[in-house]
């Protein structure tokens, strides 16, 4: 609190461990669930039996049963990642591994997609002439398409970001209550012998 001009003015130290006015921990919260919704998202839509074709690249089944056996693993690692977050417990380890193993799929993907394209063309009409419409739709979709990699990859370059700092403040907590710990222990044997040496921290 200081005085102002027109009086005292409340004044709240800003906290070094939120970006933006949100705390990390909430953050990760955020990001764990939306990445767990997109895991079953996956695994609802992949198929063992048809191939897919998407963005000019063909899926095909061993793709998407592989995509859905690492949404399944993410789905564990998720989860732990959470329930870390939410007890202030270093569970983010496997998480971030994830979230690398994510970003490196993200831009073999993209590179895939981006080698595979073929271009939209335009199909005639019944009338006779060609029609602009088809390849301009096409185009859209594809480009659509590309933008979202590029935001998936934003996203999980962000993620890694957040769940680290998650990660290191938890460490930076329990060095402090270790510390606090022997110190307390060290005050106990003061206490109970005098002569007795502190022990180096």
């Amino acid at each position: 609190m200081k005085a102002g001009a027109t009086g005292f003015e409340l004044t709240v130290p800003k906290d070094p461990n939120t970006f933006g006015g949100i705390r990390p921990e909430f953050a990760v919260k955020v990001i764990c669930i939306i990445h767990f919704l997109f895991c079953i998202f996956f695994i609802a839509t992949s198929s063992a039996i048809l191939a897919v074709k998407v963005a000019g690249a063909k899926l095909s089944t061993e793709v998407q049963t592989f995509n859905a056996g690492w949404s399944c693993l993410g789905i564990v690692v998720i989860v732990l990642a959470f329930l870390g977050t939410d007890y202030s417990v270093d569970t983010h380890t496997p998480y971030l591994i994830y979230l690398v193993g994510c970003l490196i799929g993200c831009v073999v993907w993209f590179a895939v997609f981006i080698t595979s394209y073929e271009g939209c063309f335009s199909i005639p009409s019944a009338a006779g002439g060609g029609s602009s419409m088809p390849s301009f739709v096409c185009g859209i979709s594809h480009s659509l398409f590309f933008l979202w990699l590029l935001v998936v990859v934003v996203c999980t370059l962000g993620a890694i970001n957040m769940v680290w700092q998650v990660k290191k403040n938890i460490d930076t907590r329990d060095k402090e209550a270790l510390l606090e710990e022997a110190e307390n222990i060290s005050e106990q044997m003061t206490k109970l012998n005098p002569f007795a040496p502190k022990p180096r921290m």
